[in-house]
């Protein structure tokens, strides 16, 4: 009997040693497992703020875009701004030879440009 009860002692100190184990195994698996998810999710963090920068990379992009449009566009206005206001002063010119010159044709000529030229240019201007 006592082969027995030494021999049950043995199987049970040999049993809480295999339980140990296993349960040690199976937190060091736990926290491998966690560490991985840790992992993961910080590689989702970095990709999503990656992805967030160049959305507003993209939209600042855009923005410098529309607005070297509105220059050019602007510079265009200004452009023809400044040829319409210098054939506007080539016809002021004109007009003020044709009353030192007394032309009466001439002058109704070049008043009836010279109006259509400020009506063109005040409306190109008011845009």
């Amino acid at each position: 009997m006592e082969y027995a009860f030494i021999i049950a002692l043995i199987v049970i100190c040999v049993l809480a040693y295999l339980l140990s184990t296993q349960k040690k195994a199976g937190r060091v698996q736990a926290e491998k497992q966690q560490q991985l998810l840790n992992d993961y999710q910080r590689r989702v963090d970095e990709q999503q703020q990656l992805l967030n920068d160049y959305r507003s990379l993209e939209k600042n992009f855009e923005n410098v875009g529309q607005g070297y449009e509105q220059a050019l566009l602007a510079f265009d206005k200004l452009e023809e701004v400044r040829t319409q206001t210098g054939a506007l002063k080539d016809t002021v010119d004109e007009l003020q030879q044709a009353v030192a010159a007394g032309d009466a044709d001439r002058l109704a000529a070049v008043t009836g440009r010279l109006s259509g030229l400020v009506d063109s240019l005040s409306t190109r201007v008011s845009q």
